[in-house]
């Protein structure tokens, strides 16, 4: 596991903490600069959140929309900002989604898989599968995910999963 800084817009503290404290990993989002500026050995991940974070894959799951063609439109909408930074080593989706029921979760997973296989066809970039959200999903809703799982040993991803710390937050 690796823990690193989470930098929203260029965040000053968090480029402290990755230059200053050789994290092994950087989270950028939205702004890259400092993912070119940190040292070969750190993994950098990136994350679009601008007009992104209203995508929802459970409503697509609703609609009855297919995963895999949501997954080239999703990353097809990434493509100029994946491309025009070759420095960031692995692309999160979405952001802290919430599969409430086995088949949303394997919608999700499917979505998940078909993502991680065209970043990786595209760009040979990694994808960070998951990004759910602290304390989720329930234990008993992994099992759904293995599809995801899976394509992420294929095409060398990484397993996405949001934790929060703070002052008064024992570790």
């Amino acid at each position: 596991m690796k823990l690193g800084p989470h930098c929203n817009d260029g965040s000053a503290a968090g480029k402290r903490l990755a230059l200053e404290g050789e994290s092994g990993v950087v989270k950028c989002v939205d702004s890259f600069g400092l993912a070119a500026e940190v040292g070969p050995g750190v993994l950098t991940i990136g994350r679009v959140t601008r007009d992104w974070d209203s995508f929802d894959p459970n409503t697509h799951h609703a609609a009855g929309n297919d995963p895999a063609r949501v997954a080239r439109e999703y990353v097809e909408r990434m493509r100029a900002t994946i491309a025009a930074h070759s420095y960031i080593a692995a692309w999160e989706g979405a952001n802290e989604p919430h599969p409430r029921t086995p088949d949303e979760m394997r919608w999700y997973a499917a979505f998940e898989a078909e993502r991680a296989k065209l970043v990786w066809d595209n760009f040979g970039r990694r994808a960070v599968i998951g990004n759910f959200s602290t304390g989720e999903p329930e234990p008993d809703s992994w099992q759904y995910f293995q599809v995801a799982f899976d394509a992420a040993i294929q095409y060398d991803g990484l397993v996405g999963l949001h934790a929060y710390w703070g002052k008064t937050v024992p570790v």
